[in-house]
């Protein structure tokens, strides 16, 4: 479960580390009672990163594949001998 903490906290850098670093989950910090922004370990960040990646890749298979079932999308030897006479190859 997720932990909120009143921004005021993060005077005591070295214990928010520590919070950071024994939770699964972000924590999150508040202003004024709203949400002002969340703290996570780089090992999180970067299950995040991977997972934005993944979402784009998967879009862009997506993307070609509709391409190609369109017939939109040209074999390599057709596209490397389009390109050859373009450029007088």
């Amino acid at each position: 479960m997720a932990i909120t903490i009143p921004i005021k906290d993060l005077k005591d850098t070295s214990g928010v580390a520590d919070l950071c670093q024994s939770q699964d989950d972000p924590v999150q910090v508040t202003r004024n009672g709203r949400t002002a922004f969340f703290l996570v370990k780089p090992e999180t960040m970067d299950a995040m990163e991977r997972a934005l990646a993944m979402q784009s890749l998967y879009a862009r298979l997506e993307h070609s594949e509709a391409q190609f079932d369109e017939g939109a999308c040209t074999d390599y030897d057709t596209s490397m001998a389009e390109l050859r006479n373009r450029h007088g190859l």
